[in-house]
């Protein structure tokens, strides 16, 4: 009786025990985040990482100090916990070995650094902390649509011919190219994120802030204060106003024609000046009304109201339309939010969203106001032209 139990009892030890499977995670993409040791600074993280297989990672890793830049290869396997080694370019190495939170994107725990063996110092022990960084997002969205516009009456005939003077066009359609978004931090660093191929094709009578085109960036962490749009100085656009004369032509050397060329309108460029006549990138600056805290593996996203009612301008002599090029002005207003986008009204005296004769030769719309509403009823952005040469 005795020998049966033991014989039972040792069954009992030695049956296999039942583990849930782990669920293979794809940990393909870029990751970002700290590392800390007693009595050190963090260190910034930084890895491309890759799954190899379903259970295998591979990748790269950079290690920001206070002290240096270290460069690491990263091998690694994903189990009941994740560990990773990665063999570095100063021949340090470091060992790391944590739990992975599926939902929030976050992998932590403890690493070991193990310096040079020139260096002869001993390991050091700490913890860290990877985010997974989802693309942020810039939302390009219709500006004031010329839809709800009032428009001027008594409008010149069909065969009229663009009179002598400084005019604001209102494209049909236009396509610019947004290069960056430079976010303005609380130390007065600048975090630049870029935009590639980001180019928004706008059409002038689409309904107000329809979206346009959506632009992924990435952000690192930090709190900012605001952010600054860089914008291409070459601007496509397509003028078809047959009321007032102005057609684009490519053919044209101008780009502007007063009679519609064979087969009608089409789309022509024309570049204005850089900052201080150099470079080919135009930026506006615009602060947020709170600070924005951006957290690592968290999204942002930035919407941005492109609007281009009377912000094309061209000058007319002797019947002979050309854009006017004298400025290093931007041929189109971009209002970025961090705070959603609620409503967008533009208020000129000419009277019309359309085509429009200005006052002077230097007016470019001085009596206008464009205001952007986050959240309605309380404006966040108040824009009107000051005239003159110097455009201040």
């Amino acid at each position: 009786m005795r020998v049966c139990m033991v014989v039972l009892l040792a069954g009992g030890l030695w049956a296999p025990v039942a583990h849930a499977a782990v669920v293979p995670y794809d940990f393909t993409g870029h990751w970002v985040g700290s590392a800390k040791v007693p009595r050190k600074s963090p260190a910034a993280l930084s890895a491309d990482l890759t799954t190899s297989l379903p259970q295998e990672i591979t990748g790269s890793l950079t290690i920001v100090t206070t002290e240096e830049t270290i460069h690491c290869t990263v091998t690694g396997h994903q189990g009941r916990r994740v560990v990773m080694t990665a063999p570095c370019d100063n021949t340090g190495r470091a060992r790391f070995k944590g739990r992975l939170g599926v939902a929030a994107g976050m992998l932590s725990g403890g690493f070991v650094w193990i310096p040079p063996a020139d260096r002869h110092k001993p390991p050091k022990h700490g913890t860290f902390r990877l985010a997974r960084r989802t693309a942020s997002h810039a939302r390009i969205l219709h500006g004031p649509s010329t839809v709800a516009a009032a428009t001027r009456a008594g409008a010149p005939s069909a065969a009229a011919v663009p009179a002598d003077a400084h005019w604001a066009l209102s494209p049909e359609q236009s396509r610019v190219t947004l290069t960056s978004l430079a976010f303005q931090g609380t130390d007065g660093n600048v975090a630049t994120a870029d935009l590639g191929g980001c180019m928004p094709t706008y059409v002038r009578d689409t309904a107000a802030l329809t979206q346009i085109l959506d632009c992924p960036f990435d952000v690192p962490p930090g709190t900012y204060v605001g952010v600054g749009i860089g914008v291409l100085t070459t601007f496509d656009v397509l003028v078809d106003d047959a009321a007032n004369g102005f057609f684009t032509d490519p053919g044209s050397p101008t780009g502007l024609s007063a009679t519609a060329p064979a087969g009608g309108a089409q789309f022509a460029s024309f570049t204005v000046p850089g900052p201080g006549g150099q470079g080919d990138v135009l930026s506006a600056q615009t602060f947020f009304t709170s600070p924005l805290v951006v957290e690592a593996g968290t999204p942002v996203t930035v919407d941005v109201v492109e609007d281009m009612i009377h912000t094309v301008f061209a000058n007319v002599s002797g019947g002979a339309a050309s854009f006017d090029t004298s400025l290093p002005l931007p041929a189109v207003q971009l209002v970025p939010s961090v705070s959603g986008a609620g409503r967008v009204e533009f208020y000129s005296p000419t009277g019309t969203a359309l085509d429009a004769l200005m006052p002077g030769p230097t007016d470019d719309e001085s009596g206008s106001v464009r205001v952007f509403y986050a959240s309605p009823p309380q404006p966040s952005y108040v824009f009107s032209p000051v005239p003159g040469p110097s455009q201040a």
